[in-house]
């Protein structure tokens, strides 16, 4: 039995937690498809910001919806980039244009 590589990071770890982590996948399906739990990395990964195109995000975000469409039928509305070392001021006109509503961030550290 062969490898199959997965076209996404997203994708890979949706199919390593439907591979290893049965019931915890089917849990969080269940969780998706009654409104508890909601798509919320509209990215392929966590990714920076500061230095790709506005293409380049466009992408991470319509692959990564385009994964989470297949999976389960919904997209996320929310970009989320946790520890993200700053924002160029251009990020809230592109997520607009890729339909995102909303965005949030955290930093790891209490000391930044």
């Amino acid at each position: 039995m062969g490898w199959e590589f997965p076209q996404t990071i997203s994708e890979y770890l949706l199919k390593t937690m439907r591979a290893y982590f049965r019931s915890d996948y089917a849990k969080v399906k269940k969780y998706v498809d009654a409104g508890r739990w909601y798509p919320a990395w509209s990215s392929v990964e966590e990714g920076d910001v500061n230095l790709p195109s506005a293409g380049g995000i466009m992408r991470q975000i319509l692959y990564g919806n385009a994964c989470f469409r297949q999976e389960f039928g919904k997209t996320s509305a929310e970009y989320m980039l946790p520890d993200c070392f700053g924002f160029p001021a251009s990020l809230p006109s592109i997520l607009a244009h890729a339909g995102v509503k909303g965005f949030s961030t955290q930093k790891l550290s209490p000391g930044w």
